[in-house]
């Protein structure tokens, strides 16, 4: 059931919209002039508080160009083209005196070819929206870490998890019958996907490191992926994944360009490597020699930079804790497993591959956070840490992964994917949403 008259959040630009305000786009070859976005934009949209209205033909071309009133007569201040208001606030251009503003069902007909159309456009980034957009929310997956921590690889790993292996297929979940899964905007993720992951997983090649952005949109487009549910009715919703670079967390300026995406997420996955503890550290590198230097920015920096970010952002005081729920999640599991010492033996995060295979399996997840936890405590000299997620987060979640599920130790080649546990924060979010 659409949703219009209310606001959707842009999973690309992470801006808030009213449903009233969405542009349209027309497939149809013959009105071609969008190429960038594949056909032709329609406009349907009311004054702004100003009562200027858009010119459809200089937002095509990138103008900035307004209508304005001239003794009743509507003209573009750039292009001069005519254009006519009709009584409910919507414009068309005079010579087409066609409407182009949408029904009840979320189409609207195009004001060149009159072809209906579901396809909406992001005013603000311009961006090709998912199709459900008015129907499911858009569920953010915040994913923060220093440089080389491993968020890339997590990203590609879960992905890979969800959309080539079918994870969601292989489970069972109490009241759901069956959960698909599905690239949210078709060809734009599932390219990206293959390009920046796939591509190299699939020849085990080491992925790149994540460049700084100065485009959010364009340099480093989130990855959209819809899941549909089936319970007693069709629910869908739509994730939002995006990995941002290491050193966007330590620049200003880089922070203030992600803070759409940190402060509107529906939950924070902090990706720590394990040997930016110091401890840690000192044992992995003596077990395995040859390994790479680890990031010097500390995982404290990382998340102090997140917590102000949501608390300037949804104006909270001090004493106030942030509802969103982080996940502390430790990458490279497996440098912690070859080092001898490090986890008593008996541990449940001390074993390998546990996938769940019978839906979500709540003691299993709180068993491994726990157990984290008094690592950080009481072995590992870390109290600061949980001190300074659980003051500041009113829910708090250890899990521990492995990407790849073995280490390079020394080698110049990625090893062959056995990823575990990558699927575990997730699998927690959508419980604590009751999504599953």
């Amino acid at each position: 059931m659409p949703i219009f008259g209310r606001r959707v959040l842009c999973p690309f630009c992470f801006n808030y919209i009213s449903t009233k305000d969405l542009f349209y786009l027309c497939i149809n070859s013959k009105c071609m002039d969008a190429p960038e976005l594949g056909g032709h934009i329609i406009f349907s949209v009311p004054p702004n508080a100003t009562g200027e209205y858009k010119c459809s033909e200089c937002f095509r071309d990138n103008c900035d160009g307004v209508i304005q009133s001239n003794n009743g007569i509507y003209m573009c201040n750039k292009c001069k083209r005519s254009i006519k208001p009709d009584k409910d606030g919507f414009y068309f251009i005079e010579k087409k005196l066609r409407k182009v503003h949408p029904d009840g069902k979320g189409f609207c007909n195009c004001d060149k070819c009159g072809r209906p159309t579901s396809t909406k456009v992001c005013p603000t980034c311009k961006s090709v929206l998912p199709y459900s957009i008015t129907e499911s929310p858009t569920r953010v997956i915040s994913i923060v870490g220093a440089a080389s921590s491993g968020k890339s690889y997590y990203v590609g790993a879960v992905l890979r998890k969800i959309m080539d292996e079918g994870l969601f297929s292989q489970l069972k979940f109490n009241g759901i019958s069956s959960i698909s899964t599905v690239w949210a905007d078709k060809e734009k993720s599932r390219n990206e996907y293959i390009k920046r992951f796939r591509n190299r997983m699939d020849t085990f090649k080491i992925l790149p490191p994540t460049d700084k952005f100065t485009d959010l949109v364009k340099d480093n487009p989130p990855l959209l992926v819809e899941m549909t549910l089936e319970r007693r009715r069709l629910e869908h919703c739509t994730f939002s994944f995006f990995d941002a670079a290491g050193e966007s967390f330590q620049d200003a300026g880089d922070l203030a360009a992600i803070t759409p995406y940190i402060a509107h997420s529906e939950a924070v996955i902090l990706i720590l490597d394990p040997r930016q503890i110091p401890k840690l550290d000192s044992d992995i590198t003596n077990a395995i020699p040859g390994l790479p230097a680890v990031a010097t920015m500390t995982y404290s920096e990382i998340l102090d930079n997140a917590i102000r970010i949501i608390r300037n952002d949804s104006r909270l005081g001090r004493g106030q804790k942030i509802r969103i729920p982080l996940c502390v999640a430790f990458s490279k599991w497996d440098l912690v497993m070859e080092t001898p010492s490090l986890i008593p033996e008996g541990l449940v995060c001390g074993q390998g591959s546990q996938q769940m295979v019978d839906g979500y399996n709540e003691q299993r997840i709180d068993t491994i956070s726990n157990e984290i936890r008094s690592l950080l405590m009481q072995q590992w000299n870390e109290a600061g840490l949980v001190s300074l997620a659980e003051q500041n987060f009113e829910t708090v979640k250890y899990f521990s992964f492995s990407a790849w599920g073995s280490s390079n130790s020394g080698k110049t080649g990625a090893p062959a994917i056995a990823s575990f546990r990558v699927e575990d924060p997730i699998l927690w979010i959508l419980h604590r949403n009751r999504i599953i």
